[in-house]
């Protein structure tokens, strides 16, 4: 009697195990997973590597996407069932900005925190976002989804393809791999592949933090910060960091030391698509003597056969901490912030000798 009842329960207890275990596989592998994401732009073996965790990865959220238009926004998650790993997340897009964004920007924050491509690829990863510029010949063919819908760029603008990790950080390597190849499968469906410049990028080393020396900050010989950048007890001498190349692209943070956690950051960069699409900018306006171009923060000068960037930015606390002290401070403080800059970065680069004019 008792085996009666005892062969029925092994088969239901066998079932279950075999279910869980079944369940327990989809959860936490990619048995039978998707092979590609966002219309066929990512390919799962590119997001496995940047989502480096143990689960299931899975599409969470798409605009567009479809497989015969090149612009899409997708999130994608890799997470797991009882292993006790860190879920991660991952959104991806096609985008539209200013050629200088990536120096000018909040939502680019600590620029010589970043490794910039090398090997003709335009774009830098950190280990929480990344981005990747099209070519140019994509500008005017891929634009950005606004409520669903592709929005063209303008004249002003450049097409980048960008990953943002909302959860947990990735390999930087293997996030500025899946952007070039993504950016490649981008520009193949528009038809715009090539221009000229290689999408398969190196990496410069991030920066580290150094103690800054006012009288040469960023390793510039001649870049002295003016006494106007400090303000007792909230933006004092503190530290740097830069990144990159100075001959292609290159960065530093200077962070200030005090209360009001200010920090301004400095760029260069002869990258052509940049400077050519910054010139284009509206809110620039003509140096004398055809020596360039210039706004109160960036400045694009022609440095014998080639154009050259430099940029200034400052984060809110900094530029709060100066209106404080009046608008002709902040005015002042700007300009000659910039000047001294460029000054001493235009020299590396045989550029001529400008006045930063007066707001």
């Amino acid at each position: 009697m008792k085996k009666k009842f005892l062969k029925p329960l092994v088969m239901a207890c066998s079932l279950s195990l075999l279910a869980f275990g079944g369940m327990f596989t989809w959860w936490n592998t990619d048995l039978f997973g998707e092979q590609n994401f966002c219309g066929g732009k990512i390919e799962s073996s590119d997001i496995a590597s940047v989502l480096d965790t143990r689960g299931r990865i899975s599409q969470t959220a798409s605009q567009g996407g479809s497989a015969d238009a090149p612009e899409f926004h997708c999130t994608i998650q890799r997470t797991s069932f009882l292993l006790g790993t860190d879920d991660m997340k991952v959104t991806l897009s096609t985008r539209t900005k200013k050629a200088d964004f990536q120096f000018q920007t909040r939502a680019w924050p600590d620029p010589a925190g970043m490794s910039f491509f090398t090997g003709g690829a335009t774009g830098a990863v950190s280990d929480t976002r990344g981005w990747i510029m099209l070519p140019e010949s994509c500008w005017d063919r891929v634009g950005m989804l606004y409520r669903g819908n592709p929005s063209p760029g303008n004249a002003q603008s450049v097409t980048t393809v960008e990953a943002v990790l909302d959860q947990g950080e990735a390999g930087r390597e293997e996030l500025a791999g899946m952007l070039a190849r993504t950016a490649q499968r981008v520009a193949d469906v528009a038809g715009c592949s090539g221009g000229g410049k290689a999408m398969a990028p190196g990496l410069r080393d991030a920066g580290t933090w150094t103690e800054t020396d006012p009288g040469h900050a960023c390793g510039l010989a001649g870049f002295a910060l003016p006494g106007s950048a400090f303000v007792s007890g909230k933006a004092e001498k503190g530290e740097e960091r830069t990144a990159g190349d100075s001959a292609e692209t290159w960065a530093c943070d200077v962070r200030f030391s005090g209360s009001s956690e200010s920090q301004a950051s400095f760029s260069v960069t002869s990258d052509a698509d940049i400077t050519k699409a910054t010139l284009r900018q509206k809110d620039f306006r003509d140096l004398p003597n055809g020596t360039g171009r210039i706004n109160p923060d960036s400045a694009v000068l022609k440095c014998g056969d080639t154009s050259v960037y430099f940029g200034m930015n400052w984060n809110d606390e900094y530029r709060d901490l100066n209106l404080d002290q009046g608008k002709d401070h902040y005015t002042e403080n700007n300009r000659k912030l910039f000047q001294s800059f460029v000054d001493a970065a235009g020299k590396k680069h045989h550029c001529p000798d400008i006045s930063v004019p007066r707001r």
